[in-house]
């Protein structure tokens, strides 16, 4: 989560973007309208000035009627926006592929993929964005508990529980006891 926020972090400078004015378009891409006016409601709303300049720079495209509109559900993002965002999918569809699609939940087979695949997508591209090191954690976790039979939850849970960080650990003690390092 630490590489996430710090990537987060290189967006708002690389593009020079105030936190106020990523957390709005990103509420916006998400579709969390709900959220989005929670936010404006109890943080400082952003300015005109900071609706101007995503404007001037492409960020987003206003639709409200009038001139002097600031409603923010009159503002779209666009693909300009989208594509900073948009992290490469070919992790997450190593990933999807990776996973076992039936598994034995109860001694009943039963699917293991029963979710969006698209919006499970999105979700863990947006999590690992590029980070290979984190994405190869999770795919050795994965592989490991694969080879073991040892997923029985769907894929969704599997990645929202972060169950890869409980598996790194089994893996750290079977390499001490290999190794001649256990602590027993």
């Amino acid at each position: 989560m630490n590489e996430y926020f710090q990537e987060l972090v290189d967006l708002f400078l690389k593009y020079k973007l105030s936190a106020n004015q990523f957390i709005f378009m990103y509420l916006k891409l998400m579709k969390k309208d709900e959220q989005l006016y929670r936010y404006l409601e109890t943080a400082r709303p952003l300015s005109r000035n900071e609706i101007h300049d995503l404007e001037e720079r492409g960020f987003i495209t206003n639709i409200n009627t009038g001139a002097n509109d600031y409603w923010a559900d009159g503002y779209i993002i666009t693909d300009r926006f989208k594509k900073i965002m948009e992290p490469d999918r070919s992790l997450a569809e190593e990933f999807w592929n990776t996973y076992p699609g039936f598994g034995l939940i109860n001694d009943q087979r039963a699917p293991l993929k029963g979710v969006s695949k698209k919006e499970f997508l999105q979700r863990y591209a947006m999590y690992v964005r590029n980070n290979e090191v984190l994405h190869e954690r999770i795919m050795r976790a994965l592989r490991f508990q694969k080879g073991k039979e040892e997923i029985t939850i769907r894929i969704d849970r599997w990645f929202e529980a972060q169950t890869w960080e409980s598996v790194e650990q089994e893996l750290e003690q079977i390499r001490k006891k290999v190794y001649g390092q256990d602590e027993i």
